[in-house]
């Protein structure tokens, strides 16, 4: 297991030899470079207890949480071949210049300012690496920041040949706002100069479709402040779309390595073969203005099943009662555009592949 403490607890010499030195408060002095370069910082949100509790209220409630997806190692590395295999930034040339495009102008907007960057829900990190592949000036720090370790650390080290990175585990959905020590290894002190801090970019990519709408916008707010630039991608839907039930979008999800990826989850509390019993489908979504839809899978036991999480009673699941094991939102750039200024975000640039299903939006906070 990881050793989490504060890291003054820690001997210099434990901190060497352990690559897993996971904190969440940081002194003035956390240590040198090379034993930072190891360190994963770890949230208290992102704690085993808060992580069960919360966790055992949405299994009892018939729905595993978006971030329960990617926890272990063996999840991470299913959705990793999950989007090798069907992300259309991965599969498609025009959607893979759509990203370029948009760094392109997010390093014609910071031009030769200092800045720097955290990328929330950073998966794998290939989207973090192209775009600091692109850039004169680089950051002077990056925050690669996921609920899954392995992730995290993978992107760490996608981007640590290019910058001062560092490794964050947070549960996104439970974090109000900006925990102080990412400010800290941001070097963005509450207490410094507006005029003399980096300016601050963050990355909110390929998040909204598994988060509640609200719950997305007001994390995005609250980790920001005005001046920062905000780079979010959406999964999107034309109206006709829409209307015809997603069926050309539906093979992105109602695949082989989507059902394994889920079904991972139930493999890890011991309930087997769910990934071959998985329903696929689409529910309409009403947010303000419009309606959207999302793609569901759920399963439904044939019999009644049993949930043990450690130290908490167990979940009782009923025969025939069915279980949401996966949800992904699709939006439209009309809806982006209006939940964002609901979140006090400008619009300064979009593009939209010609596809229409998938969009990358620059921001700036005000207000």
């Amino acid at each position: 297991m990881p050793l989490r403490c504060a890291t003054d607890a820690i001997p210099p010499f434990l901190r060497r030899l352990n690559p897993f030195v996971i904190s969440d408060a940081l002194s003035p002095s956390v240590g040198s470079p090379e034993e930072e370069a190891l360190a994963i910082w770890m949230d208290p949100s992102a704690r085993m207890l808060p992580q069960l509790s919360r966790l055992h209220r949405s299994l009892q409630a018939g729905v595993v949480p978006a971030g329960a997806l990617y926890v272990s190692p063996h999840q991470s590395m299913k959705w990793l071949a999950l989007h090798e295999a069907w992300s259309p930034a991965r599969q498609s040339s025009q959607v893979g210049s759509l990203y370029e495009t948009a760094f392109h102008e997010l390093q014609r907007v910071i031009g030769d300012q200092r800045w720097n960057l955290a990328s929330l829900g950073c998966g794998g990190g290939q989207k973090e690496e192209q775009c600091l592949g692109l850039f004169r000036r680089q950051p002077e720090a990056a925050l690669l920041i996921d609920i899954s370790p392995s992730l995290a650390m993978v992107s760490r080290d996608r981007v640590s040949p290019t910058c001062a990175a560092h490794a964050g585990v947070i549960d996104l959905e439970a974090t109000p706002m900006s925990p102080s020590w990412c400010r800290r290894l941001l070097a963005a002190d509450e207490a410094g100069s507006e005029s003399t801090r980096p300016r601050r970019v963050l990355f909110f990519l390929g998040m909204l479709p598994n988060m509640p709408v609200t719950t997305a916008w007001s994390l995005i707010r609250s980790w920001t402040e005005p001046g920062d630039l905000v780079l979010v991608s959406a999964n999107l839907a034309s109206e006709s779309e829409l209307r015809n039930g997603l069926l050309g979008i539906l093979p992105q999800y109602d695949n082989r390595e989507t059902r394994e990826w889920v079904g991972a989850f139930f493999d890890l509390h011991g309930i087997f073969g769910v990934a071959e019993e998985l329903t696929c489908d689409v529910e309409a979504v009403p947010v303000p203005g419009s309606t959207l839809s999302r793609i569901r899978f759920q399963w439904t036991p044939t019999e009644d099943r049993t949930v043990r999480l450690p130290g908490m009673a167990p979940v009782e699941w009923e025969a025939g009662r069915p279980i949401t094991a996966f949800q992904s939102l699709r939006l439209t750039p009309s809806a982006v555009e209006s939940l964002a200024q609901d979140a006090d975000l400008t619009l300064r640039f979009q593009q939209v592949d010609p596809s229409g299903q998938e969009g990358v939006f620059l921001f700036e906070r005000h207000g």
